[in-house]
């Protein structure tokens, strides 16, 4: 299903975490950016988990 939920549609994530995570990349140092925005795409991935 996605980044957005699993097969029974629950998030995977609570909107609250995801505020906190867009926050820290955008108050993230414009140098270290690529590095948060991995990590964020690292930690939505679906790893079949």
């Amino acid at each position: 299903m996605g980044c957005s939920g699993n097969v029974l549609g629950v998030p995977r994530i609570s909107n609250n975490a995801l505020a906190a995570m867009t926050l820290m990349v955008a108050m993230s140092d414009p140098k270290e950016k690529e590095l948060m925005i991995a990590l964020v795409v690292s930690m939505l991935a679906d790893d079949g988990v």
